[in-house]
C-alpha cells in the first residue's frame, strides 16, 4: 500500500483511502485514551471489570488454590483498591487476612465477606477494628471479598485451632446465598448437605508458595506478551469492551440458571439455603469443639425475607443472633450507613454495627462482662 500511494498519491482513491485510514486510527487512539482516563465513560461495571484487583490476575490480590477450588489473598501484599469510584488501602498479615498485626491468639473471630473484609475502607475503618476499640478485646478479621458460607466453613476449621478465639461472629450478607451458585454446581453443593457434620472433612490446601508460583506462571504471558498483538489484546480497552460484553452474556446465563424455585433465595428449602443451614451448624459444631460461642451476626439487608430465614434457621439450631434490625437500609435515616451506589458499610455503618455487636455479646455469651475474657 506504501508503494501504491508513492505512485499514485494524487489519485482520488488512494488519497481518500488514507485520510479515512488516518481519521480511524485517530479516533480510535482517542476513545482509547478516553477510556483510559475516564474508565467510568462506560459505568461503573465496566469501569469496575478494569480496574479491579479483586482478581488472580497480575496485580489482583488473590491466588487460587487448585486443591480447595477457592482464592486466598495474598500473605502480607499491600496494594491500592479501586471499586465503583471508591479507594483504599488494602494490605494482608502474613497469614493473608486483612489485620493489622499476624495474631496467634485472638478473642473474637470473624467470619464474612466483603462487609466484614472492609471493601470501599480504610482498615481503621472496618467492623473489626472499631469491635476491638468497643470491646477492647483482640479481635481477628477472616473476611474476604466473594466469600459465603462455603468458604468460611473452611476458613473457620483451618484457623480456630491456631486463633482459639472465645466468640466465633458469623457475619451473613445479603448476597451469600446468591454466591453459593457462582462457586459449586448443584451436586456439588447437594453431596455437602448430604454430608453428616460429623463426617463433613476438608483437604489440606496446596503450599502456599506451590499456589504463588502456579499464578506467576500462568501469569507469566500477561507479563511478558511475546507479540504486539499480546499487548493490544491485555491493555487495550476497546478489546476489554468485547470482554465487558461477554461478562455481560455470562452473568445473564446465570442469572437463567438460578431462577427456578430450587435456588431462590427468597425459598427456605432451597438449595442454596439448605447448604448454608448444614454449613452453619458445622461451623458451630467446629466452634463448641474448640470452647467458643458462635454467634449469627446479619449485615442488614432490604429483602427481609433473607433475616426471616435466618432467624428461623438460628431458632432450629438454638444459636444467638445479633439484633441489628435498627440499621435497616430502608429507612432513609439510616442512608449514611452505607456507601452511595455502592451498597457496601460506610465508616458509620460499619462503627454502627460494631456497637451493636459490643452492645450484645455479654449477653450472647452468657458473660457478665467483657472483662471475663481469658
Amino acid at each position: 500500500w506504501g508503494a501504491l500511494t508513492i505512485r499514485y498519491r494524487r489519485h482520488t482513491f488512494i488519497a481518500n483511502t488514507n485520510l479515512s485510514l488516518i481519521t480511524t486510527i485517530l479516533l480510535v487512539l482517542s476513545i482509547e485514551g478516553m477510556l483510559h482516563a475516564f474508565p467510568r465513560l462506560l459505568g461503573d461495571t465496566f469501569a469496575n471489570g478494569v480496574l479491579t484487583k479483586y482478581s488472580t490476575k497480575p496485580g489482583g490480590i488473590y491466588y487460587f488454590d487448585p486443591v480447595l477450588r477457592v482464592n486466598f489473598m495474598l500473605p502480607s501484599y499491600s496494594t491500592e483498591m479501586v471499586y465503583n469510584g471508591y479507594s483504599w488501602h488494602h494490605q494482608t498479615d502474613q497469614y493473608g487476612f486483612r489485620n493489622h498485626e499476624s495474631r496467634t491468639r485472638a478473642d473474637i473471630l470473624l467470619l464474612g465477606d466483603s462487609i466484614t473484609y472492609g471493601h470501599g475502607l480504610e482498615i481503621e475503618q472496618t467492623v473489626g477494628s472499631f469491635l476491638e476499640r468497643l470491646t477492647g478485646r483482640t479481635v481477628y478479621n477472616l473476611g474476604r471479598q466473594g466469600d459465603s458460607s462455603l468458604q468460611e466453613a473452611y476458613l473457620l476449621t483451618e484457623q480456630i485451632a491456631r486463633l482459639q478465639p472465645r466468640v466465633v461472629l458469623y457475619l451473613f450478607c445479603w448476597n451469600d446465598i446468591r454466591d453459593l451458585y457462582a462457586y459449586r454446581t448443584d451436586s456439588e453443593l447437594q453431596e455437602f448437605i448430604n454430608t453428616p457434620v460429623n463426617d463433613i472433612t476438608y483437604p489440606p490446601r496446596m503450599n502456599v508458595l506451590s499456589a504463588m508460583k502456579r499464578r506467576d506462571d500462568e501469569n507469566a504471558q500477561i507479563m511478558h506478551p511475546s507479540s504486539l498483538l499480546d499487548v493490544v489484546r491485555q491493555r487495550s480497552y476497546l478489546v476489554k469492551v468485547y470482554d465487558w460484553n461477554q461478562f455481560i452474556r455470562k452473568e445473564q446465563d446465570f442469572e437463567a440458571r438460578i431462577s427456578d424455585q430450587d435456588h431462590d433465595e427468597n425459598n427456605a428449602t432451597s438449595i442454596g439455603w439448605s447448604y448454608t443451614k448444614k454449613a452453619i451448624a458445622y461451623m458451630n459444631n467446629v466452634a463448641v469443639q474448640h470452647e467458643a460461642k458462635f454467634i449469627i451476626v446479619p449485615v442488614p439487608a432490604m429483602n427481609k425475607r433473607l433475616l426471616a430465614i435466618l432467624k428461623d434457621v438460628a431458632a432450629e439450631q438454638a444459636l444467638p443472633l445479633v439484633d441489628t434490625t435498627s440499621l435497616d437500609p430502608a429507612d432513609p435515616s439510616n442512608a449514611a450507613l452505607f456507601l452511595p451506589r455502592d451498597g457496601h458499610l460506610s465508616e458509620r455503618g460499619a462503627r454502627a454495627i460494631a456497637l451493636l455487636i459490643s452492645e450484645q455479646l455479654a449477653e450472647k455469651t452468657s458473660l457478665s462482662s467483657l472483662t471475663e475474657f481469658n
